[in-house]
C-alpha cells in the first residue's frame, strides 16, 4: 500500500493575514489619533522652555542693573543685525554688553537664544523698557522725609516671528509680533497678544528701594557718629563751654563756607559742605571711609551743614547746635543737591 506523506505548510493561512491587518489598522488608528497629543505635547514644551529662558535673561537683567549701571538702569533694547527691539548685541566687545552675556550664560541662557530661540527660523525675542516711572518712599524705613525713585519695568517675550522674511518683524507698532508697546498708561494690564507668548516681567523698583535703605543707613551713621564727636568734645571741654563742636573742613585748600545767610542756603549758616570732596576732610576726622559714606547708593553728594539754623534765630554757632546732611530728592538721578527745598532732602542731628 502506498503511503502520502504532506510536507510542513508555508506561509499564512488566510485567518492569519486577517487578524494581521485587523491589528495593523487598529494600531495604526491609535497611532494616527496620538499624532495631535505629541504635537501639543512638544508646542506645551517648546512654550516652557521659552518661558523659562525668557525669566532667566530677566534675572541676568536685574543681575546687571545692580552691578553695572551705577542709578540702577535696566539695559536699553537692543535694534541690529535684523533684530528690533530685542535683548544684547551679541557682536558688542563693550564691558557692559559682555557683563550682560556674561550674566545671561551664568542664569543658564544658551548664547544662541539671547534673541531668538535658537531655531533654523530664529523666531526673535522682543525686549521693551519703559522708564522713568517715579515713586515716593521714607528715606528710612520708620520715618524721614520721602524720597523720589525713577525705576523702571521690563518684559521679554517670545514671538512667532521669523527673523527673516517675516512682515512681522518689525511689525506696524514699531516692535515684532502681535504685541502692543508698553506704556506707562498700560502697564497695570499690558500683556502680550497671540501669537506671542511666555512673557517674563522684571522690574527695577526693588533694587531702588534698597539703594535707597543704603543711603539712609550711610546718613544715619554719619550723623550718629557727628553727635558721638560732639559730646565727646563737648565733656572735655570747659563745664560753661558754648563752642560748636561738630567738625569742620581743615588743612590746605579746604573750604571755609561759614557766615551763610540760613533764609538763603536752606537754613545752614555754616555749609553745605560736599563731604565726599578731597579737600573736605570731615569724614576722615570721624575715623569714617570717605568713598563709601561721602555719597548716595547712587552716586549723589552728601552735604553737610555744621550749624544748622532752619529760623534764623540762633546766631552763628550759638547753641542749641545742630547739624544736617541733605542730598538731592530725586535720588535716582545721583545728582547733587539743587540748594533748593523743593528738590532736596534734609536730615537734622
Amino acid at each position: 500500500m502506498r503511503k502520502t506523506i504532506r510536507g510542513k505548510q508555508a506561509g499564512f493561512t488566510i485567518l492569519e493575514l486577517l487578524v494581521t491587518v485587523v491589528i495593523i489598522g487598529i494600531l495604526g488608528s491609535l497611532t494616527a489619533s496620538m499624532f495631535p497629543m505629541f504635537a501639543a505635547f512638544n508646542e506645551l514644551n517648546y512654550r516652557t522652555g521659552e518661558k523659562l529662558t525668557n525669566e532667566q535673561i530677566g534675572q541676568g537683567m536685574t543681575a546687571w542693573a545692580a552691578s553695572e549701571s551705577p542709578v540702577g538702569n535696566l539695559p536699553a533694547p537692543y535694534t541690529g543685525s535684523g533684530y528690533t527691539s530685542t535683548v544684547v548685541n551679541k557682536a558688542s566687545t563693550t564691558a557692559t554688553d559682555m557683563a550682560l552675556m556674561d550674566l545671561m550664560r551664568r542664569n543658564g541662557v544658551d548664547a544662541k537664544q539671547f534673541n531668538d530661540d535658537g531655531t533654523v527660523p530664529a523666531n526673535v525675542r522682543v525686549y521693551q523698557r519703559l522708564a522713568g516711572l517715579t515713586e515716593s518712599f521714607p528715606l528710612f524705613p520708620d520715618s524721614g522725609p520721602y524720597a523720589t525713585l525713577t525705576y523702571q519695568l521690563g518684559v521679554i517675550y517670545s514671538t512667532a516671528c521669523a527673523k527673516s522674511g517675516s512682515t512681522c518683524n518689525p511689525s506696524p507698532t514699531g516692535v515684532p509680533g502681535s504685541s502692543s508697546i508698553l506704556t506707562a498708561a498700560n502697564r497695570s494690564t499690558w500683556d502680550v497678544v497671540s501669537p506671542d507668548f511666555s512673557a517674563a516681567y522684571i522690574s527695577t523698583l526693588p533694587l531702588q528701594r534698597s539703594k535707597l535703605a543704603v543711603t539712609g543707613s550711610r546718613m544715619r551713621r554719619i550723623s550718629n557718629e557727628m553727635v558721638k564727636y560732639f559730646n565727646l568734645l563737648r565733656v572735655s571741654a570747659a563745664p560753661t563751654a558754648t563752642t560748636n563742636f561738630y567738625p569742620a573742613p581743615t588743612g590746605v585748600g579746604a573750604p571755609n563756607l561759614s557766615g551763610q545767610s540760613p533764609a538763603a542756603n536752606m537754613g545752614c549758616r555754616d555749609g553745605w559742605y560736599t563731604l565726599g570732596n578731597s579737600n573736605v576732610n570731615v569724614l576722615d576726622q570721624l575715623a569714617l571711609p570717605k568713598a563709601e559714606l561721602g555719597v548716595t547708593a547712587w552716586g549723589g553728594a552728601i552735604q553737610y551743614c555744621r550749624d544748622f539754623d532752619p529760623l534764623g534765630t540762633n546766631g552763628p554757632n550759638a547753641e542749641p547746635h545742630y547739624g544736617a546732611l541733605r542730598i538731592n530728592g530725586n535720588v535716582s538721578t545721583g545728582s547733587a543737591p539743587t540748594g533748593l527745598t523743593a528738590n532736596d532732602l534734609i536730615v537734622t542731628f
